[in-house]
């Protein structure tokens, strides 16, 4: 790695965004020629040299007047925008919220950009679905449009699972520009379809035709990967002509390979009765405890449905899965879709319309997303533009069908029309603002004590902070709680079930340390400030390392 000044075709790290750190990375390993550390001032910055990298590349690059690309105003500036730091953080809102303690949904009020930003600490490449509606309020600002979606499409592809996928719901007036910036930001090889939804017949003045449709633009973060799951066949398609059941493989019922075992997904290692009418727990073929592919309720329709059979192996039952040939029992899904419901459906519980008819439309389309794009079982959805809570409803109504835990994520404009009424649909949800570091005087969102202990930052907005810069799911449990006497008033903050302690109360004497070094857990976060005296907070490591060595201590 060679130094020098930094010249016009040398950028800080900062500055560019192909300075990402995993792209620096790939870089050094295949054109480590391309990467440099420059002087500016007194500082030493690593850059990436982009001269270096053309003659590197040469005779690979297009000179730009044969290449093939969307421009618009503010392109550049926008996608600048994207690499641009973070310069936000999160203030909990439990009053806005519902069910704030328990709830493992999230709704994000404030510049969505930052939001995004802010997702990615914790939910880098763990999205399986993101939707967005991009629609008519943006017609007479394309290029606006454009400068506001990209650099958010830029940081939501890196929130997306390297299986998962994004649908995109448009118009005529926007379809053309944003599937040229959807396969730019994605690459044209991961656009998957450009769906036609039949909609109810639209009269707009001054235009011959009735508009009777609208498209939803679908991507996948790896085409490679994606999936797209099958619908069932009419039942008529299925069994006409057809004398006996269709022909059965066998899957094996517990998870093999990478998380298989009870200590990865111990929620997933529970009895079924083997045909001998005794517990059959998931094991593997070593003896070590497993864990099943499927959640209990799944499980359990499994076996009201006959889908689960046994098969004996010298002296031990395995259970498997009864797997159907796919090709006499679904169908692919088109990329035509018929006209959804027009107010001939009433959905269970309030919509957030009770009176106009799209809403029940509008919810029937969201399923079919979900269908579309596979989520099921815990999987998170990102609905990153919403002016209304049809996705989160969606959800809500197929976790009631079948019993699984699919989990929504809300990040809203502050100035966005409509304030989204989630406590309507019984969701618990947690509510945080996105809001500027300098409100807070803060100089930057890390763990460190710089971001923890500013003056205007409660214990629960220092909490959060530390989840994020620790990676930790915001959706885990968090709950206000008092460890021994209540005449003690010694509150802590708990995250999850035995994972983590937050202390912000006082320290006076060794006893609530004592008493903290009992309660099981992983991790303990301390504020430096609790300690009333140098000697308490070395105490404190003392007696951790004397009664649970193996809980990690953290001071901010």
């Amino acid at each position: 790695m060679t130094s020098r000044p930094l010249g016009p075709a040398a950028y800080p790290a900062e500055d560019k965004p192909l300075n990402r750190p995993e792209t620096l990375k790939a870089l050094a390993k295949f054109c480590p020629e391309a990467l440099i550390e420059a002087v500016s001032g007194s500082e030493v910055t690593e850059a990436l040299d982009f001269a270096a990298l053309t003659q590197a590349l040469k005779g690979s690059v297009n000179e730009p007047f044969e290449t093939f690309q969307l421009n618009f105003p503010g392109k550049k500036a926008s996608y600048a925008a994207a690499a641009k730091p973070l310069a936000s953080f999160l203030r909990p809102s439990p009053a806005q919220s519902l069910d704030f303690a328990t709830a493992n949904n999230l709704y994000l009020k404030g510049d969505t950009l930052e939001a995004l930003k802010l997702l990615r600490k914790v939910y880098l490449e763990k999205i399986k679905l993101i939707f967005i509606e991009a629609l008519g309020p943006f017609k007479p600002l394309k290029s606006s449009h454009l400068a506001f979606l990209s650099p958010r499409l830029m940081v939501a592809r890196d929130l997306l699972a390297e299986n998962g996928s994004i649908f995109i719901k448009t118009d005529d007036h926007g379809v053309q520009d944003l599937t040229l910036l959807t396969k730019e930001i994605f690459g044209e090889r991961n656009f998957i379809a450009q769906l036609v939804v039949k909609n109810s017949p639209k009269i707009v003045n001054n235009n011959p035709f009735c508009n009777d449709h609208y498209y939803v633009l679908v991507l996948a973060k790896n085409s490679q990967v994606f999936i797209a799951p099958q619908k069932e066949r009419p039942l008529a398609a299925r069994w006409l002509g057809q004398t006996e059941e269709p022909k059965t493989s066998l899957r094996l019922l517990r998870k093999w390979g990478a998380n298989s075992l009870k200590e990865d997904r111990p929620n997933l290692y529970y009895p079924i009765s083997d045909p001998e009418g005794a517990d059959h727990y998931p094991t593997l073929s070593d003896g070590t405890p497993g864990c099943w592919r499927w959640s209990q309720a799944t499980m359990n329709r499994a076996l009201k449905n006959d889908l689960v059979v046994f098969k004996k192996k010298g002296q031990v039952w395995v259970a498997y899965e009864k797997v159907p040939e796919e090709s006499s029992l679904t169908l692919k899904y088109s990329t035509w879709v018929d006209a959804l419901s027009f107010g001939d459906r009433i959905n269970e519980g309030p919509s957030l319309f009770d009176a106009l008819d799209f809403a029940a439309p509008m919810v029937e389309l969201m399923a079919l997303i979900l269908k579309m794009a596979g989520v099921k079982e815990t999987d998170l959805v990102l609905d990153f533009a919403p002016e209304t809570a049809f996705l989160a409803q969606a959800i809500r109504d197929q976790n009631e069908k079948d019993g699984e835990n699919r989990r929504f994520i809300l990040a809203q404009e502050p100035n966005a029309a409509l304030e989204i009424p989630l406590g309507r649909y019984g969701l618990g949800f947690k509510t945080f603002k996105v809001e500027p570091l300098d409100s807070a005087s803060l100089s930057e969102p890390g763990l460190s004590e710089a971001s923890l202990s500013k003056e205007g930052l409660d214990p629960l907005t220092r909490l959060t902070t530390a989840l994020l810069a620790l990676g930790v799911d915001l959706g885990l449990p968090i709950k206000l709680e008092c460890l021994g006497p209540k005449e003690d008033k010694f509150m802590v903050y708990t995250v999850g079930l035995d994972y983590l302690i937050f202390v912000f109360t006082e320290i006076r004497s060794n006893e609530p340390l004592w008493r903290l070094a009992r309660v099981k857990c992983q991790r303990v976060i301390f504020l430096d400030a609790v300690f009333t005296s140098d000697d308490l907070k070395i105490n404190a490591i003392r007696i951790f390392q004397l009664l649970a060595p193996e809980v990690s201590l953290s001071f901010l």
